[in-house]
């Protein structure tokens, strides 16, 4: 699934494709605009998102990018919009017979649950500090950005856990390296045998041996 201005000249605006994992032809949805989607477990349905927004920092937005998530039949095209009154609702999430969402309905972007059964609406985050972001998930297991940190959690089982990251790696600027900082030194004391020499030169102190040694 991609999405792609392709056919939309003279402007343009995207619509939604799929190609064939194994190589072909893509194959235009039904769906007249589509920036970004999710399949239906079954595949006949896809939730979609139609616009992309120019703005996506502006909080609590409720101008005319600002359309609402619609569930479109695959062979039919059938449309059926879910609940909004101009909230920006984004990155749809299809598990089961739940779509799981970001939108700002509560004037700060967090994670909402609607039920294709019911077309209930409940909200599962309740973040004030900083928005959620780009939602994804599968199998019942969701996973989202918020405040520079990645979040987890399974909707019905708990509150959302916070990932604990430790990036490693070789980090060259931080290994131990030569370097001539003779031109640096900003200060010098001789130690009391006189064998050794204190520098202190910018953010580092040394001792350096009077004879042999570094």
């Amino acid at each position: 699934l991609f999405a792609s201005p392709r056919g939309s000249a003279p402007t343009a605006y995207d619509r939604l494709y799929t190609i064939p994992v194994d190589g072909g032809a893509a194959t235009v949805l039904p769906a007249y605009m589509g920036f970004r989607g999710a399949f239906s477990p079954d595949g006949q349905r896809i939730v979609v998102d139609r616009v992309d927004r120019w703005d996506t920092e502006f909080r609590s937005y409720r101008g005319g990018q600002n359309t609402p998530l619609t569930i479109t039949g695959v062979a039919d095209g059938a449309e059926s919009a879910l609940p909004n009154e101009r909230t920006m609702d984004v990155d749809p999430v299809w598990d089961g017979e739940t779509i799981y969402f970001l939108s700002d309905r509560d004037w700060a972007t967090n994670v909402w649950a609607y039920d294709t059964r019911t077309r209930a609406v409940r909200q599962l985050t309740r973040f004030r500090d900083a928005e959620v972001k780009a939602l994804d998930g599968r199998d019942g297991a969701l996973v989202f950005e918020q405040d520079g940190w990645l979040w987890t959690m399974e909707p019905g089982r708990g509150e959302p856990r916070r990932l604990a990251i430790h990036a490693r790696g070789d980090f060259p600027w931080a290994m131990p390296r030569w370097a001539d900082v003779s031109r640096s030194v900003a200060a010098a004391a001789i130690g009391p045998t006189g064998k050794l020499v204190k520098d202190a030169a910018p953010t580092e102190i040394y001792t350096v041996p009077v004879e042999k040694g570094d």
